[in-house]
């Protein structure tokens, strides 16, 4: 049943721009069992009282939290609104520093089609 998934359900996804933290969507597929736990446990400690993004979330149901944790997802694209479509988790990046996280866009294709 939906709701019911133990520790959390989504992660609120960004990065930063001009020095301010910008909504890029939510993931809420890709994490194993270990991955749920230990990432719940993590947020625990990370407690916020108010949402740390520049940008609106347009969600009022939000547990915040410190913006402290990186984690790296796979996803289709970046839609009209600035936002990551199909965005699937693939693990925390423990090596990289929230704050050096960016909006990242595609490489240019060369012209034998590789990048």
């Amino acid at each position: 049943m939906e709701g019911e998934r133990k520790h959390f359900g989504t992660l609120l996804l960004g990065y930063y721009e001009d020095e301010k933290l910008r909504y890029a969507g939510k993931v809420g597929t890709g994490f194993s069992d270990e991955d749920l736990k230990d990432i719940g446990n993590k947020l625990e400690n990370l407690d916020w009282d108010v949402s740390p993004y520049d940008d609106s979330v347009g969600d009022s149901d939000v547990h915040w939290v410190k913006p402290e944790l990186v984690c790296e997802v796979k996803f289709t694209e970046w839609t009209d609104e600035g936002k990551l479509r199909h965005p699937a988790f693939l693990g925390l990046r423990r090596d990289k520093d929230p704050e050096k996280v960016v909006k990242e866009t595609p490489r240019e294709r060369d012209h034998n089609g590789s990048r």
